[in-house]
């Protein structure tokens, strides 16, 4: 189901999870973040995309994002996620690329993807661009997806020994660039596991567009995710702390869309 609304907070459950999914518009006066999902009996698939290039660009792409990879994973079945999840996501960065406006100009439009599937305690997951996928076990919040920005290529390449430290340092106002996203016409990067991530009871799957975590801080994330139990409880509180702290220091604060999975 792919979400036609500017600001929600929607909840959905089966016999392996709890679903929250919140979205607001921020200080934005328009809505480029999407968000949809799909849960059967035996688990489900959860996406977050995060458009880029203006209002009909940006929400156009990030919603065929979603539509597009909740059509195409709906038909795979569980053995297939590691070896198709690349081929889908490609997929859809080719189509996204060939968008086009009524006079038949390119919108050059693009949209970051985080998703996850899980079938019975089995987790899979894939990403382009800057949505963060986190897992939350414990005491233990984990990113496991990682930024497709300049700051990624800059430190591979001082790891390399391929620039100077100076270099780095001059290059890191530019950091925060997407060098991987749907629409870019050929991906050079997407994350995803090559082997299923087994799940524990209690565990929570976290999906997030930038506009949260450009404002909220990973252990204060977790300090929320932890204290409150209720899914929605736990998704209401980042986007007010959120809002907040992004006032506070008298920042434009951009869209946010959230999905917080508690596997039972």
């Amino acid at each position: 189901m792919y979400i036609e609304k500017d600001n929600y907070l929607i909840n959905a459950e089966n016999a392996i999870f709890k679903l929250s999914i919140i979205s607001s518009l921020g200080d934005r006066a328009d809505q480029q973040d999407s968000a949809g999902y799909l849960i059967d009996d035996d688990g489900g698939t959860i996406i977050v995309c995060d458009g880029m290039g203006g209002h009909r660009g940006g929400k156009l792409a990030s919603r065929i994002g979603v539509e597009s990879f909740l059509d195409r994973v709906g038909t795979l079945t569980p053995g297939y996620y590691t070896s198709n999840l690349s081929e889908i996501v490609r997929d859809i960065d080719e189509e996204i690329s060939y968008l086009k406006d009524d006079d038949g100009n390119f919108l050059r439009a693009g949209s970051t993807l985080v998703a996850v599937i899980i079938r019975h305690n089995e987790l899979y997951w894939v990403s382009v661009g800057d949505s963060r996928a986190y897992i939350l076990r414990g005491d233990e919040f984990i990113q496991v997806t990682e930024d497709h920005t300049y700051e990624l290529a800059l430190k591979e390449n001082i790891k390399a020994g391929t620039i100077t430290e100076e270099f780095y340092n001059e290059e890191l106002d530019k950091s925060e660039a997407l060098i991987s996203f749907l629409g870019a016409g050929e991906l050079p990067l997407i994350s995803k596991n090559d082997s299923a991530f087994k799940l524990h009871s209690g565990d929570k799957i976290v999906l997030m567009s930038d506009g949260l975590y450009k404002n909220l801080e990973d252990d204060y994330i977790k300090g929320i995710l932890v204290n409150f139990k209720n899914p929605s409880e736990s998704l209401t509180s980042l986007d007010f702390k959120s809002m907040r702290n992004a006032h506070k220091i008298e920042k434009r604060r951009d869209n946010l869309t959230v999905a917080l999975i508690n596997f039972k």
